[in-house]
């Protein structure tokens, strides 16, 4: 069981209401609603689960998770499914399935501003992978995996009165491949790479778009050596696509405040569009440790380069006053730093 205290402030502009007869409508002016409220909520959460092993290389986990959430129709009891299979000594199959459920956000279903009939969100995830080790000291971990949501709390389309709905539908599928090399000798590391493709649906058009946190391709590779045994080296090389962002075509002269606009495309999106991509993340970081051994305690001496190549990662995009010139926004330069640790 738990037991929460909110406090939420609301800070929003008020859309017409329906029938009201207006044809336009400027956020800009619009009448603005501001509260605070306090909010608490109890809600729990549980679950069940067995291990059994029908034969010695086959691990079967069932399982039950119940959630418990503020509201009467916030209940689920979600089934869960692990599978593990040995097929020869370091080589296994493994398989998940079950559903997932999440509360929404304690402002989403407050009573003054939110919608308290919203439901709990729920996901289905499938995930299936197979392991195995190479020698002694090298590792190898490969999965795919869907995941779809559904339930997304998200802007009201059948009743605007509600504010809010479970009306949002996510989906997204993808590969992971693992290689870690492991603490034998002096050297260890690893590497990941990812593929994945998450999308939202607009609730209104139905039209899929990216996920604001859609990432194709994710590459880590992490090096690391020992020169004694006090002195350890190492490098890490990260690589990203880059993030999606709604673009901007121009600007748009509001003569009711006298400021300039986003021009629109004459489409009305209830979630971000998101059409366009940030470039590509791309960053390599040094280091360096020396440890300095006492009777009780041990002195860690390092260096650490961050962004050692000073690559220009752009993380946001400011326009002008009038949108019709941006600037890039990057994420911080070469950055050294030298610092020491102890440990008792």
């Amino acid at each position: 069981p738990e037991y929460e205290i909110n406090k939420i402030k609301f800070d929003a502009y008020q859309l017409p209401a329906p029938g009201s007869g207006s044809q336009t409508f400027d956020p800009f002016t619009a009448p603005r609603m501001q509260s605070q409220q306090n909010i608490t909520n109890v809600f729990g959460m549980g679950f069940i689960d067995y291990n059994f092993k029908p034969t010695n290389n086959l691990l079967i986990n069932p399982g039950v998770n119940f959630l418990k959430g503020p509201r009467h129709q916030q209940f689920n009891a979600d089934p869960r499914l692990g599978i593990r299979y040995e097929l020869i000594p370091g080589q296994t199959i493994k398989a998940a399935a079950g559903y997932y459920s999440e509360r929404p956000s304690p402002q989403y279903d407050a009573s003054e501003y939110g919608n308290p009939n919203l439901e709990l969100e729920r996901t289905t995830q499938v995930v299936l992978g197979y392991e195995t080790k190479i020698l002694s000291d090298w590792f190898i971990d490969i999965q795919g995996w869907n995941k779809e949501s559904r339930n997304l709390v998200g802007p009201a389309v059948n009743n605007p009165a509600n504010k809010y709905e479970n009306s949002v539908h996510f989906r997204a599928t993808g590969l992971d491949f693992f290689l870690k090399k492991q603490f034998i000798g002096r050297f260890y590391g690893w590497l990941s790479y990812s593929y994945s493709k998450s999308e939202k649906q607009d609730p209104r058009s139905g039209v899929w778009r990216y996920s604001d946190y859609d990432r194709t391709n994710i590459v880590n590779l992490v090096a690391n050596a020992k020169v004694t045994n006090k002195w350890l080296i190492g490098s890490r090389v990260q690589y990203m696509t880059g993030s999606p962002y709604s673009a901007v075509s121009g600007g748009v002269f509001n003569q009711n405040t006298g400021q300039y606009q986003p021009a629109s495309d004459g489409q009305t999106y209830l979630i971000n569009r998101n059409d366009a991509r940030f470039p590509d993340f791309f960053q390599i970081d040094l280091r360096s440790d020396y440890d300095v051994l006492f009777d009780n305690w041990k002195c860690d001496f390092y260096v650490e380069i961050d962004n050692i190549t000073n690559q220009k990662n752009v993380v946001q995009i400011n326009y002008g006053r009038d949108y019709s010139q941006h600037l890039n926004v990057y994420s911080f330069p070469i950055l050294p730093s030298i610092g020491v640790i102890a440990s008792f």
